[in-house]
C-alpha cells in the first residue's frame, strides 16, 4: 500500500507527524520504571528513530519491524545503529504472528493509515498478543473527528505565512491530512488532495508553498485514514485496555484529531 521509496526527503518531517519530547518522554518514564524488574525487550513498528533512541537507553534488546529497508536506511542515516537493535524485516501482519508475549513495550506512531481497514481488527489483535503480560503499547493515534478544513480556510490560513520548513510541515498537516476532500475520498490520497488544492495554488506563493512541501510529502501516496474510523471502530478496546489517553497539545497542528494511547493487554489475557 505505502512505497517508502517514494518518501526519500523523510528527514524533513516534523512532529506532529514524528514523535515530539512529550512522546519520548513518556515512554523514557514508564521505562525507567521497570528496568529493574528484568532485562526488557522493546519493540518499533517501523524504524522511528526517536523511538529507537529511547528504547535503546533501556532495553536490553529493540526489535526494530519493519518491511521497508528504503525506510530502515533514512532511520540508520538519523539515529545512527546499535549493537541491540534487531531488525525483524517484513509486513507486521506476518511478523508479529510470530511474537507472541515476546514484549515488554511496543511503540508505534501513526502506524494505523499503513494499514488497511479490513485488516486493522487483525493488526491490533497481533499487537496484543506480542506484548507480554504486563506489556504496555504506546500508540499515537491520528483519528479525524473535528475541524477538517475547506480550501478557502486553507488559503486563509497559509496566504500570509513564510515559506519554511515548519510551516510546509503545517501545510501537509492540515491541507493534506485535514481537508474535506479526505471525507470525499475517505482515505488521504496525496495525488487527489494536491490536484482538489489547484484552485487556491493560482496564488504564486501557494504554489510555492505546496511545491516545497511536496518534499516532506509527495504525490502518489495513500494512508488509510477516513473521518469517523478511528480505532475503537474497529475492535481496539477488545484488544487492549487503554489506561491512558493524551491529546496533542492545542498548538499542535492535529490538535483534537491526534492522541497517544498508552495500554496493556485486556485483563482476561494477562493469565
Amino acid at each position: 500500500m505505502f512505497d517508502w521509496a517514494k518518501m526519500g526527503a523523510w528527514h524533513l518531517v516534523l512532529p506532529p507527524n514524528r514523535p515530539d519530547a512529550n512522546n519520548v518522554q513518556h515512554v523514557s518514564a514508564c521505562l525507567a520504571g521497570r528496568q529493574s524488574r528484568r532485562p526488557l525487550r522493546g519493540a518499533i513498528l517501523g524504524s522511528t528513530p526517536e523511538y529507537r533512541s529511547v528504547l535503546r537507553r533501556h532495553c536490553a534488546e529493540v526489535h526494530i519491524l519493519d518491511k521497508s529497508t528504503d525506510f530502515k536506511a533514512i532511520s540508520d542515516s538519523i539515529s545512527g545503529t546499535h549493537p541491540n537493535e534487531n531488525f525483524i524485516s517484513g509486513d507486521w501482519l506476518e511478523t508479529l504472528s510470530s511474537c507472541r508475549g515476546r514484549f515488554d513495550i511496543i511503540c508505534s506512531h501513526f502506524t494505523h493509515g499503513n494499514i488497511s481497514f479490513a485488516q486493522r481488527p487483525r493488526f491490533f489483535e497481533l499487537i496484543s498478543d506480542a506484548l507480554a503480560a504486563d506489556g504496555v503499547f504506546f500508540d499515537t493515534v491520528f483519528d479525524p473527528q473535528t475541524g477538517l478544513y475547506s480550501l478557502p480556510q486553507i488559503q486563509r490560513r497559509f496566504s500570509d505565512q513564510p515559506i519554511n520548513l515548519q510551516v510546509a510541515n503545517d501545510f501537509n498537516s492540515i491541507a493534506l491530512f485535514q481537508s474535506e476532500k479526505m471525507v470525499e475520498l475517505g482515505c488521504v490520497d496525496t495525488t487527489a488532495i494536491y490536484d482538489w488544492l489547484e484552485p487556491i495554488l493560482e496564488d504564486n506563493h501557494l504554489w510555492q508553498l505546496a511545491r516545497y512541501t511536496k518534499a516532506v510529502t509527495p504525490p502518489g501516496l495513500r494512508w488509510d485514514y477516513a473521518l469517523g474510523r478511528g480505532p475503537m471502530t474497529f475492535g481496539y478496546d477488545h484488544a487492549f485496555e487503554v489506561r491512558s489517553q493524551i491529546f496533542d497539545d492545542r498548538s499542535s497542528s492535529f490538535a483534537s484529531n491526534s492522541y497517544l494511547l498508552i495500554s496493556g493487554k485486556p485483563a482476561d489475557a494477562r493469565a
